[in-house]
């Protein structure tokens, strides 16, 4: 069977003789005489109230095939024919162990005398705590599964009242007993005595809380109760039925409340409703011819606003070509400085915003002219470069070619002017 795990909670294992406290948060477990001598480590606090194998009956027992509530309400007036307990004396919870068949199904049925629990939940809540379930003690060995890899075993584990050997079946607790701690403990006849309570042969036995003895398949170092306060399933809620049919009277009433009001609140909300359905038609004409109208109006606006971002859209176009991106003067320079190879010098420049820049200098061949134009072509801040004009001419008997190149910066708007015919001196540069 799953467990659907609460989260850790502290334990408070209560017995007629005294209590024990574990503390999951503080990783510890105390032994105290009384309840009221537990108080400083409970006070303040929610605790799972679990009782001990002495105060609490588990017994395997066969239910109808119905729903848990039904089987709990039969269940409350024939309990004297499963346990040595009165009708009215008993407080219990049954856990469906077993899958429905022709006779029924198997159920566990987990009982205490209520004047029992009435003291101890009494008790502890002198005590400064307050009690969010009950449980039995006996189920920490159902906690277990984990760590066995099973969920069908035997736990065996030395409690103050006793040697504790508990049969678990389907991750059920179905029957749980106490043998006397004597030098003569047979372990092994002890265990099939206890199964054989339930009709059941030994599945593997374990010892918890560090108990260990021969015939043990393994000795866990976790207790029972320590397993129970660190994953507090809630499997088990052992409840007075007095609180419970004061809860269900409660709900009733609740419920009888709720109507009532729901009831008035309905009949405002209907006559609410007719009184703005006719105002609300009387408007609705009035509201959809308005309607019509914006809707007309809107359109318009639309078609006009769409016309005008068009036109805005082609200037944006047009701005963005003519500056963008932003050339500083001193960049351009920079650039045209490194593309000049060697053997080549710039002697000027010609540089106005919006209008071609224009770049002279002299050469000592036309190779070096050619680099540096090819220089500047492959340049992403220059663009339509060409050369204007290139001269022989001679420096103190030293040839040198004379030469002027223009080119448009990129992000100014150029001067469109009528292109001129290349000159004999442009065609023979090019060409070399």
């Amino acid at each position: 069977m799953s467990q659907r795990l609460s989260g850790p909670m502290t334990v408070v294992e209560w017995s007629p003789n005294g209590v024990r406290v574990c503390d999951p948060t503080a990783g510890r477990t105390e032994s105290f005489a009384s309840v009221a001598e537990a108080a400083s480590s409970i006070s303040g606090k929610r605790v799972v109230l679990a009782l001990s194998r002495r105060s609490c009956f588990v017994k395997a027992i066969r239910v109808p095939n119905v729903p848990k509530a039904e089987a709990q309400l039969a269940l409350r007036y024939q309990i004297g024919q499963h346990l040595p307990l009165d009708p009215g004396e008993a407080s219990f919870d049954l856990v469906m162990a077993g899958d429905p068949s022709g006779d029924g199904r198997l159920a566990v049925l987990y009982a205490v005398r209520t004047d029992t629990l009435k003291d101890a939940k009494r008790q502890i809540e002198d005590a400064g705590a307050k009690v969010a379930t009950v449980t039995a003690a006996c189920i920490g060995s159902a906690c277990l599964q984990k760590e066995v890899g099973s969920d069908t075993y035997e736990v065996a584990e030395e409690t103050p009242e006793g040697l504790a050997i508990d049969v678990c079946v389907g991750g059920v607790v179905q029957y749980t007993r106490l043998v006397p701690m004597t030098p003569e403990l047979d372990l092994h006849d002890e265990v099939h005595r206890t199964c054989g309570i339930v009709a059941r042969k030994p599945s593997g036995t374990v010892g918890a809380g560090g108990f260990d003895a021969p015939g043990l398949a393994r000795s866990l170092p976790i207790s029972g109760l320590k397993a129970l306060a660190e994953r507090n399933p809630d499997t088990v809620n052992i409840q007075i039925p007095e609180e419970v049919e004061a809860r269900a009277r409660k709900a009733v009433s609740t419920k009888a409340r709720t109507a009532v009001l729901l009831f008035g609140a309905a009949a405002a909300a209907a006559f609410l409703v007719y009184s703005d359905y006719e105002m609300a038609t009387s408007e609705r004409a009035t509201l959809t011819a308005r309607a019509a109208r914006q809707t007309r109006d809107d359109s318009t606006k639309n078609k006009t606003l769409s016309s005008d971002l068009a036109a805005l859209k082609k200037k944006s176009a047009i701005l963005d070509q003519a500056f963008d991106p932003a050339q500083p003067f001193s960049d351009v320079l920079i650039v045209v400085s490194e593309a000049a190879p060697a053997g080549l010098w710039l002697t000027g420049a010609n540089m106005e915003r919006g209008k071609p820049l224009t770049f002279r200098g002299t050469a000592i061949s036309d190779q070096a002219v050619k680099a540096f134009l090819d220089g500047l072509a492959v340049t992403d801040r220059l663009r339509d470069v060409k050369l204007l004009f290139a001269n022989n001419a001679t420096i103190e008997e030293t040839p040198v070619v004379n030469f002027s190149v223009q080119a448009t910066l990129v992000g100014n708007v150029p001067m469109v002017e009528k292109e001129k015919k290349r000159s004999a001196a442009t065609a023979r540069v090019a060409r070399n």
